[in-house]
């Protein structure tokens, strides 16, 4: 495990913990629930028309962590608005999010606004699809 202490407010010392993999961890081993922990959470969401990971469609639009990573709000859209998997990729969502460790209850938000379009695909996806 890696530590990294840094001074605290009132010039009280304050520790940090990481693991192997560079994550913040609590004092009693938990990962602190941060943004990016949801969506590489998330990137387990694949689209099944399109075969790739909802993070990488650009299909997250914002992961709000909220009361110490207890409740989690997910707002996400779809390639269109008439997708037939739109309910099964929702419960992903939710599925997923809970599945982190701390995470007790989770608002899976989908949306329109904006309207998704290939432009909001991450560099890699477009490359993938010719963009």
């Amino acid at each position: 495990m890696l530590t990294n202490s840094m001074g605290g407010a009132c010039g009280q010392a304050s520790s940090r913990h990481y693991n192997q993999c560079g994550e913040q961890t609590l004092t009693r081993g938990e990962r602190v629930i941060t943004e990016e922990r949801v969506q590489d959470q998330l990137r387990n969401v694949i689209d099944p028309e399109i075969g790739m990971d909802l993070v990488e469609l650009g299909l997250i639009y914002d992961v709000g962590v909220h009361d110490e990573g207890r409740h989690v709000d997910v707002t996400f859209s779809l390639t269109s608005p008439m997708c037939p998997v739109g309910d099964l990729i929702q419960e992903q969502v939710e599925t997923e999010t809970l599945s982190i460790e701390g995470v007790e209850t989770v608002n899976a938000q989908l949306t329109f606004e904006p309207m998704w379009s290939p432009e909001m695909m991450s560099p890699a996806a477009k490359l993938f699809f010719g963009r």
